[in-house]
């Protein structure tokens, strides 16, 4: 994550002068995440003991099992595979620009998303074939 913010602050050129704006976005950020995660944990934490007292909340996998019964078989599957599907774009979207930024950083080559794909096709390749899941 750390790798990313700077390539994405590198890639939108910004001048010291944004510096404060640009922390204060990341730790909005931060703080906003952090507490989606811990309204999850409570709200799993708060129902363990209607539906299993030994249960963990140790995976994915077990928070699910505990929030689904509360919410219904079939709500509580869908709210949380959308849940569970954004996470995960979002995480894709993230580790493939990392890549590709880093890639560009390594070998010199045009890394940026403001750049058309003809004039850096080695950072969309690597972006590309990132995204697609190509080892």
């Amino acid at each position: 994550m750390v790798f990313y913010q700077q390539s994405a602050v590198a890639d939108k050129k910004l001048r010291p002068e944004h510096y404060g704006y640009a922390r204060w976005d990341t730790a909005v950020g931060a703080v906003v995440t952090q507490a989606v995660m811990a309204a999850i944990l409570v709200a799993a934490a708060a129902n363990i003991g209607k539906v299993n007292t030994h249960a963990s909340l140790n995976t994915i996998g077990d928070i699910s099992k505990v929030l689904v019964p509360v919410l219904g078989p079939d709500i509580g599957r869908f709210i949380f595979g959308l849940g569970t599907i954004g996470a995960a774009m979002v995480a894709a979207i993230v580790v493939s620009l990392a890549a590709a930024w880093g890639f560009g950083e390594v070998t010199g080559y045009r890394h940026s998303l403001e750049h058309h794909p003809f004039e850096a096709p080695w950072f969309y390749g690597v972006y590309t074939l990132a995204v697609i899941g190509v080892p």
